[in-house]
C-alpha cells in the first residue's frame, strides 16, 4: 500500500513457483509514482531429506579361492538406484 495510492510492484518469483534444492532469495519491489521504492526480500530453502534408495535383493555371493591364492574375483549386477531429487 502506498499513501498516494498509485505504486507499480515488480516480482520475478510468484506464490506457486517451483523451486530446485537449494536456495534462492526472493525480492518483490514497489515503486510509488514519486520515485519512492519499498522493498520485500526473503529466502525460500529447498530441502532433500530423502535418502536414495536401492532396489537391492541381491542373494549372497559366493566365490572359491583359487589354488596358491588368498583372494578371489567377485561379481554381481546392482540395480537402479532411486531419488527424488
Amino acid at each position: 500500500m502506498d499513501n498516494s495510492g498509485v505504486f507499480t510492484v515488480t516480482q520475478m518469483d510468484y506464490p506457486g513457483d517451483g523451486f530446485y534444492v537449494g536456495f534462492h532469495n526472493v525480492t518483490i519491489t514497489a515503486v510509488d509514482e514519486h520515485g519512492n521504492i519499498g522493498i520485500c526480500s526473503f529466502t525460500i530453502i529447498v530441502k532433500d531429506n530423502e535418502d536414495p534408495e536401492f532396489n537391492c535383493s541381491l542373494p549372497s555371493v559366493t566365490v572359491n579361492v583359487g589354488m596358491n591364492s588368498s583372494s578371489a574375483q567377485a561379481d554381481w549386477i546392482l540395480e537402479d538406484a532411486t531419488d527424488n531429487a
